[in-house]
């Protein structure tokens, strides 16, 4: 059940200032703010209220691009990104995903779910802070351009018209124009909206770039955002089983990607399901174990009192996660 009294705090911790606080501290001040509220309420529910609030606050931002107020990046920068580095570091990554995979309100949740995706990428391949940041605002604004479509669009409860999907495409060129014209968003982020549809071997959109003409940030946001999308149920299709996504990612069944950024993103969501219950498609339901670093989707299965290495048994493989 959700707290009023510790709901109400966390969204005044978001929305005032305090005068005598930079912005670094400001922003340290909602961290802790938001660090001490998850661990206050039940441990079923911790940190889903800030995820709840950072929905919320992106909701905001898309309503203030449609309104033609601009991006406001400085609440950006003051709320959700704090709030999702909280999510990020604190929340076992196959339960955040969970919670972000529902339909209702895909294309926030999604925003959400790609600007931690991201972030985590850039913590994965060792990039510093500031790149990480720089990565979290550019996933979680790489949709922005949507803000400009109609809802009948974005919200059509079957696949697109070939018409409707031109349409579409153009939200990456929207998005470009909206975050280049926004100060304080650099040129390589607004890029990110531009390109995230672009595929290494040049069929992607909108300009059909390839290889290294796509920048390192882009190939990056690229992948969160089809892993997310994939995985998630969506109003004209359900959603694909996790493990299957990431079998698809590594081999191109939706486009190519950048060899190293898949690599790296595969091992690190692999890592984080050890411990996550599985069902093989022999029936049997068993736990991941430990991840084969050079087959990463052929982990080490512990069913009953035995250990599967699939990596071994080209025969079993895992079916679903449950």
């Amino acid at each position: 059940m959700e707290n009023p009294e510790l709901i109400n705090r966390l969204r005044q911790h978001e929305h005032v200032e305090n005068p005598g606080l930079d912005n670094h501290d400001q922003a340290s001040t909602i961290e802790d703010s938001r660090v001490e509220y998850a661990t206050s309420v039940g441990e079923d529910e911790r940190y889903i209220q800030i995820m709840q609030a950072a929905i919320r606050d992106i909701e905001n931002v898309f309503a203030q691009v449609r309104a033609k107020r601009g991006i406001p990046l400085d609440n950006i920068e003051r709320n959700l990104v704090p709030a999702l580095s909280v999510l990020a570091k604190n929340m076992k990554l196959s339960s955040l995903m969970m919670h972000l995979q529902n339909k209702d309100d895909y294309t926030l949740r999604h925003s959400i779910a790609v600007g931690i995706l991201s972030l985590l990428q850039g913590e994965w391949m060792k990039m510093d802070d500031r790149d990480q940041k720089s990565l979290l605002i550019s996933g979680l604004l790489h949709d922005i351009g949507k803000a400009m479509m109609s809802d009948e669009i974005l919200n059509k409860p079957e696949k697109l018209t070939d018409y409707e999907f031109k349409l579409m495409k153009k939200h990456t060129v929207f998005g470009y124009h909206l975050l280049e014209g926004t100060v304080g968003i650099s040129h390589r982020q607004a890029l990110v909206a531009l390109e995230h549809h672009e595929r290494i071997d040049g069929s992607g959109y909108p300009l059909g770039i390839n290889g290294d003409k796509i920048t390192l940030f882009s190939k990056i946001v690229a992948v969160s955002d089809v892993y997310h999308a994939m995985s998630t149920v969506q109003v004209y299709r359900h959603a694909s089983p996790i493990y299957q996504v990431l079998s698809e990612l590594q081999h191109g069944e939706f486009g190519q990607f950048d060899h190293q950024v898949i690599e790296v993103f595969i091992n690190n969501m692999m890592e984080s399901l050890i411990g996550c219950s599985v069902q093989l498609s022999t029936g049997q339901i068993g736990e991941i174990v430990w991840i084969n670093p050079v087959n990463a989707l052929r982990p080490m299965v512990k069913v009953g009192e035995e250990i599967l290495d699939l990596s071994a048994i080209g025969s079993i493989y895992i079916a679903e996660l449950i």
